[in-house]
C-alpha cells in the first residue's frame, strides 16, 4: 500500500510526465517555486501552446529545467512587457519606436500598442 507523500510524489511524476510528452520539454521535476504566487526573475518563460486567440500555455521552468508553473497567459505585450523582455527601460523601446526601428504593432489601444510575443522575440533575436 501506498503512503500518502508517495501518492504526491507519483502524481507530480506523472504530471512532469505529461506536460514533456504533450510538449516535447524535458522537465526534471517540481521546483521549490512550485506552488508559490512569484515567479522567479532567473526563470525561463517557454510558450508550449499558442490558442490562436490571443491565448497561450506557458511554462516556467528554474536553472535546473524543474517546473514552477504552468498557465494559459496572453500572448500580446504592451510597451512594459517588450521592455522587460528586452531588457530596456521603456524610454529604450520608445526610442526605437520614434526612430521607426521597432516592430509594428499590431494593434494600437488608448493605453498604447501592442505587439504579439513572437514578433518581440524575432526582434531580440535579430539584436544578436
Amino acid at each position: 500500500m501506498r503512503s500518502k507523500g508517495q501518492h504526491i510524489m507519483n502524481t507530480a511524476d506523472d504530471y512532469i510526465n505529461s506536460l514533456n510528452e504533450e510538449y516535447g520539454l524535458s522537465l526534471t521535476g517540481l521546483s521549490p517555486h512550485h506552488g508559490t504566487k512569484k515567479i522567479p526573475k532567473i526563470s525561463t518563460r517557454i510558450i508550449v501552446k499558442d490558442f490562436g486567440n490571443g491565448l497561450g500555455r506557458v511554462v516556467y521552468v528554474d536553472l535546473q529545467n524543474r517546473l514552477i508553473a504552468t498557465n494559459a497567459e496572453p500572448l500580446l505585450v504592451g510597451l512594459a512587457e517588450a521592455a522587460a523582455m528586452l531588457e530596456w527601460s521603456k524610454q529604450q523601446v520608445s526610442v526605437y519606436i520614434s526612430r521607426d526601428k521597432f516592430p509594428e504593432p499590431i494593434m494600437r489601444l488608448a493605453s498604447g500598442p501592442l505587439w504579439t510575443n513572437n514578433q518581440i522575440e524575432v526582434f531580440r533575436d535579430s539584436l544578436k
